[in-house]
């Protein structure tokens, strides 16, 4: 069996990161989440982003995806720890 391998990345935030927030269907602007959660924009920056390729995976610490759902299906799971 083939196993498709993907690049994570880890970065500071991007002015335009956009996600879907786990429950959500609909994209969220990253900075509009950091927004409603009061978060201050000198700690924004310092604030971990995990992606593959474009799309924002976890806000370390804050927010994860509905994009990196554990499932029935799943077959391989990533532990990631923000310490």
């Amino acid at each position: 069996a083939k196993i498709k391998i993907k690049k994570i990345k880890v970065r500071n935030w991007h002015f335009g990161d956009k996600m879907i927030p786990f429950g959500m269907t609909g994209s969220k602007k990253v900075q509009d989440i950091f927004t409603d959660l009061k978060i201050p924009k000198d700690v924004r920056k310092n604030i971990p982003i995990v992606c593959e390729g474009r799309k924002v995976l976890w806000i370390a610490g804050v927010k994860r995806s509905d994009d990196a759902q554990i499932t029935a299906d799943t077959k391989n799971v990533l532990k990631l720890e923000l310490r």
